[in-house]
């Protein structure tokens, strides 16, 4: 027997919701209602590790673990039950597990009886697959005990692969049939779960490029991944090029076992890098070695044993591996003169081959030709493979093999070598299609170095998508000078597509008041090489439609330009289309918003690259994280990293997850995607964005650092544009406050930056986020002056659930209530109707440090805060009970006013309209007399505590 250890705590990643159903059957079973459980997986798929986490939670049962051994040349019957069983049965009843299995099967039958009869009993037993016949005949026969015996089974099995028959088939075909069983097939960690395991496994958030390579090699296998990321700096944003030697061996020591002659053979599969047959396979091999290297019987014989240790298995008409990671063992062990040689006779098995090649084989050549180091066969190869990745829309592949030939043309020499422009024009135009942003501002730039001056057509788009570009990937946004020079080039230029372009661009950066005319310059037909207008000058009239408040204009104009954007793969052109049209008319921060994000990344998924899906993806989490619905805030994040979601996408992506992790009180993982957000920005040479340094000051306020808030505030001020100036004014006050209370001199520089951007505000009353931000900055500054009065937070609080921002409301009900207990005499009363409804929201949307600061006010005041109390209807002696002259739906709505439920909520709970909630607030108001829902609540409430 080999036992799995006690019952230590295990460490799962994305297994929640199979370990709780396991959990549950496990329970049942063991309650004596039937239910056990077989875990069917690949080796390295987490099912050992599942199920030692699975059993440890089953409430109050005695846990029975043990394992099967993979005995080569002993068969011991029953050997994994003697162990566990002869434990259980103690000195009471002896089990002879050597005597005839029918006698063994009563005698475990007697054993499980006795036990069962006072405890529950879990029996744990892992790589069944391993088990012999007599073992596997029991645990079927123990499997079929009667339902209403306490016991119930978990068991872990590898099942085969390879299409031979094995007795676990067999055995596994029985427990399907059997119906309290329950058989899990479990699948790798899929890649957000497997960022979750590298973040556990080097202590902070992971760059999404490492998330990447890592995923590449270990294909979502938690056994693979932590062998791959063991002693990984936290702050790597790669894999080394060589494996680690301790990996290395471990992944080849089944290999090693085969002998020299399938080692041989196996390294040249995994420098193949796909799968080859035995024929392709022996070619090879006699164009490098000779033709008596290896014979065609070495590597049939070698693949069979190959596949008979399920090192590799069959891939249409060729053999590969079962993990990729063993190719890349493999190949790592190459000497790198047997590599060339290699990779040179995989070159020459296609070299006079011109017709018939399709894309990926001549990718595949392409690869073979550039590891041989052959400038002129891997510059005329990567040319060929860019085209065909081109035709076939693997823009990202595309961009790779550009670039290949970009670097090679200077060692390539003759006529048939393309121009740097050429190549340059080519690999911008793949990079911006696979949404490589930063690659493909630096060949625009290197192109804007080498295009002829006098050519002020092609200088003035380059100069219109460099701008573009720039902006796109959040390195900098055009100035007013920017734009200048490209108007100047834009009236210089002669009619035609490269004006039209230029010209539709300024339409978005010039200032309202032109836009309509720049658009109207774009849009001239002497600028058109067809009847319909370009796609950049579409997106031009789509914005001067905006500009011009004409709502459905500005709906009917981005679907036309969507629609082109897509058939395009534009992913640029359909992100600012859709963006003026969901700005229109929903408000900034809203379920509205949040919901047209989604469904443009999902008109648009399959069609763009990944970097403008994640950018939706993005923007949704943002919104939903200011709504205070963080489950799908988190959801919307785990979008992003689908794939690697390039630099821009990842700096945003990492500060709303640093965010989100903040106000859950993860301060230590806060920091950690903050601390990669700095990095991220400091290798692209920019400094923090504005969100990214507002978020850190939070932080550090949240620690007490002043020092470093005012910092990271002050970059933020420099980073914000003046019109977006009050955003960051309810920070700014927070933190003059608290320097003010701690009398620090980081109060002056402060009150600076607070009054500079008020000077700059200009506050639409339409705006409810505009109005929540400008009235928590008037409660923040009333307690930076020393005015500990509730008013200005209650106003906060109200515009704060208007625009729909509920940790903002709930953060502002904790300071009102500060207020209200800090008064002479204290106001307990409204304060407990405060402080219940910052907590309804606190626990809501699980704003742990907010809860905790609020159920700490209430236990200091002594408020009774039972936020799972129900509405009571209106008999109940509830607080509405006291208040005259209500009906009997006025009274249930006060209830739940005075537990802190939005209308919307109030709605949902009653099942009727918020219009029919609004109607009757309003009638109570009027009975009552109260001036507003706190009035009305803190009325409630004193009549319920003195009700003469």
């Amino acid at each position: 027997m080999v036992a799995f250890g006690s019952d230590a705590q295990v460490r799962l990643f994305g297994r929640d919701d199979v370990k709780r159903s396991i959990v549950a059957a496990l329970a049942e079973g063991a309650d004596g209602h039937g239910g056990s459980v077989v875990i069917v997986g690949e080796p390295g798929v987490g099912k050992t590790l599942l199920a030692a986490a699975a059993s440890a939670e089953v409430p109050d049962a005695h846990v029975l673990r043990t394992a099967c051994l993979p005995l080569a040349t002993l068969a011991v019957p029953f050997l994994p039950l003697r162990g566990p069983f002869r434990d259980l049965a103690g000195s009471a009843t002896s089990i002879d597990f050597d005597g005839s299995p029918g006698r063994v099967l009563e005698s475990l039958d007697r054993v499980m009886d006795a036990a069962t009869g006072a405890e529950r009993i879990v029996l744990v037993i892992d790589d069944v697959q391993w088990a012999d016949d007599a073992t596997r005949d029991a645990l079927l026969y123990l499997l079929s005990a009667p339902a209403s015996r306490r016991v119930s089974m978990l068991a872990t099995v590898r099942r085969s692969d390879d299409g031979e028959p094995h007795g676990i088939d067999l055995w596994l075909s029985h427990v399907e049939r059997m119906r309290e069983c329950t058989v899990i097939s479990l699948g790798p960690l899929d890649r957000a779960a497997t960022t979750d395991q590298i973040t556990h496994l080097i202590g902070a958030a992971p760059y999404q490029s490492l998330v990447e390579e890592v995923w590449s090699h270990t294909r979502g296998f938690p056994y693979l991944t932590a062998l791959v990321v063991a002693g990984l700096d936290a702050r790597a944003r790669s894999l080394p090029d060589a494996l680690p030697r301790g990996l290395v061996d471990s992944v080849l020591a089944n290999v090693r076992a085969l002998g020299p002659v399938a080692v041989a053979v196996l390294s040249l599969l995994a420098i193949a890098g796909r799968p080859m047959s035995v024929a392709e396979l022996h070619e090879v091999a006699a164009i490098a070695e000779g033709p008596g290297a290896l014979s065609t019987n070495d590597v049939q014989t070698a693949l069979a044993l190959a596949r008979r240790a399920r090192i590799t298995s069959p891939h249409g008409v060729g053999e590969w591996f079962a993990h990729p990671l063993t190719a890349e063992a493999l190949a790592q062990n190459v000497t790198e003169t047997q590599r060339r040689l290699w990779h040179s006779a995989f070159v020459s098995t296609r070299h006079d081959v011109d017709e018939g090649l399709d894309a990926e084989e001549v990718a595949w050549i392409a690869d073979h030709a550039a590891a041989a180091d052959d400038p002129v066969e891997a510059y005329s190869w990567a040319l060929r493979a860019a085209e065909g990745a081109m035709r076939g829309e693997a823009f990202e592949q595309a961009a790779a093999f550009m670039h290949r030939a970009i670097r090679l043309r200077e060692r390539v020499a003759g006529a048939a070598v393309q121009t740097e422009e050429e190549l340059l024009t080519l690999h911008a135009r793949a990079a911006g299609l696979a949404g490589a942003l930063d690659d493909e501002l630096a060949s625009t730039e290197r192109l804007l170095e080498i295009v002829d001056v006098d050519d002020t057509g092609r200088r003035a788009a380059l100069t219109a998508r460099r701008l573009l570009v720039r902006s796109a990937a959040l390195q900098h946004y055009p100035s007013a000078e920017d734009v200048a020079l490209l108007l100047e080039l834009a009236r210089r230029s002669p009619p035609g597509v490269d004006r039209a372009f230029a010209y539709g661009l300024a339409a978005l950066w010039v200032e309202d008041s032109e836009v309509a005319r720049f658009a109207a310059e774009s849009n001239d037909p002497s600028n058109r090489t067809t009847i319909e207008p370009d796609l950049w000058s579409l997106v031009a009239r789509v914005r001067a439609a905006s500009v011009g408040g004409d709502e459905a204009l500005v709906r009917s104009l981005s679907a036309t330009a969507r629609s082109r954007a897509l058939d395009e793969r534009d992913g640029l052109a359909y992100n600012i289309a859709a963006m003026e049209s969901i700005f229109a008319s929903a408000p900034s921060i809203s379920e509205e918003v949040a919901l047209a994000f989604r469904t443009h990344r999902t008109e648009a998924s399959g069609i763009l690259a990944h970097t403008f899906l994640a950018w939706f993806a993005m923007l949704e989490a943002g919104t939903w994280f200011d709504l205070g619905r963080w489950t799908d805030c988190a959801a919307a994040l785990r979008v992003t990293i689908g794939a690697y979601p390039r630099r821009p996408v990842e700096i945003a992506v990492g500060t709303i997850a640093g965010w989100l992790a903040l106000r859950q009180g993860r301060l230590e993982a806060a920091a950690g995607h903050f601390e990669v957000v700095a990095v991220l920005a400091a290798r692209a040479g920019e400094s923090l964005t504005s969100e990214s340094a507002q978020a850190r000051a939070e932080l550090a306020l949240d620690r007490g650092d002043l020092a470093s808030a005012t910092s990271d505030l002050r970059v933020a001020f420099e980073r914000t544009a003046e019109s977006d100036l009050g955003m960051l004014e309810p920070l700014l006050a927070r933190a003059l406050a608290d320097a003010r209370a701690a009398s620090r001199e980081e109060a002056v520089e402060l009150a600076r930056l607070l009054h500079a951007a008020e000077q700059a505000e200009t506050l639409d009353s339409g705006d409810a986020p505009a109005f929540a931000r400008s009235a928590l900055r008037d409660a923040e500054v009333a307690r930076a002056d020393g005015e500990p009065s509730d008013a200005p937070w209650i106003r906060a609080a109200d515009a704060c659930r208007a625009a729909g921002m509920e940790w903002d409301e709930a953060y502002a009900c904790r300071r009102c209530a500060d207020a209200l207990l800090s008064a002479t005499p204290p106001d307990r009363a409204t304060a407990s109707v405060v402080v219940r409804r910052g907590l309804a929201i606190a626990t809501r949307i699980g704003a742990a440090p907010l809860e905790r600061a609020l159920r700490e006010l209430a236990r200091f005041a002594r408020i009774v805060v039972d936020t799972d109390t129900p509405a009571g209807g209106p008999d109940d002696e509830t607080p509405a009970a006291e208040l005259p002259g209500l009906t009997a739906r006025e009274r249930e709505i006060v209830a739940l006013i005075v537990r802190g439920l939005t209308y919307s909520e109030i709605a949902r709970e009653l099942f009727v309209s918020e219009k029919t909630v609004s109607s009757h607030v309003s009638n109570i108001l009027r009975k009552t007399g109260a001036t507003n829902r706190i009035d009305l609540a803190v009325k409630a409430t004193r009549l319920s505590s003195n009700p003469r």
